[in-house]
């Protein structure tokens, strides 16, 4: 298969590089199918290819004999809501899926009540998702979150906070320049 992205020909040209064969699979810049056809290098995808965002549902769809790695592909920023729930049955690492960026709080809500979402609230799950607010872990004040990570990992939190303090310091050296 021909190189499409700049990444995957400097691939091609220069393999003798000291190249990070488990990161690359992961790489945006490397397109899944380049890598299932590129044996001859050695890539490590057992879990890393299940990360890259060129693998979407529509991809494994289009693909349907490419061996399917679940736990890997919980972590996939291009997993769909829709794909979630059709393949609810299928095991998969539920730490690494809660902790998805590709998990908002409305697939969380939705998923709720459905014992096979399995939902992971503690260190390495959802008190670690980026798109988790203080609302949200005020609503569900009894689960079992991981206050620890809350309090100094959570980057969504963390946004928002850096968001609301920018705004708020933007708008006071507007005033203060307007009030001069």
């Amino acid at each position: 298969m021909e190189p499409v992205t700049a990444l995957e020909r400097l691939v091609l040209a220069y393999p003798m590089r000291r190249w990070n064969w488990d990161a690359l699979p992961r790489n945006p810049g490397v397109r899944p199918e380049f890598v299932i056809s590129h044996t001859e290098y050695p890539w490590n995808a057992e879990w890393s290819i299940y990360e890259n965002p060129g693998m979407t549902p529509l991809w494994l769809k289009e693909h349907p004999d490419f061996p399917m790695n679940w736990n890997g592909y919980s972590r996939n920023p291009s997993l769909t809501k829709e794909f979630l729930i059709e393949n609810l049955d299928k095991e998969r690492n539920c730490m690494r899926l809660s902790s998805s960026i590709a998990i908002t709080e409305d697939i969380v809500e939705e998923l709720l009540d459905d014992p096979r979402a399995m939902w992971n609230w503690g260190l390495c799950g959802l008190s670690k998702n980026p798109n988790i607010s203080y609302a949200f872990v005020e609503k569900y004040i009894d689960m079992p979150w991981s206050f620890g990570i809350l309090s100094k990992t959570n980057q969504g939190l963390n946004r928002c906070i850096q968001n609301v303090d920018t705004v708020e310091k933007s708008q006071k050296r507007i005033q203060s320049r307007t009030s001069r």
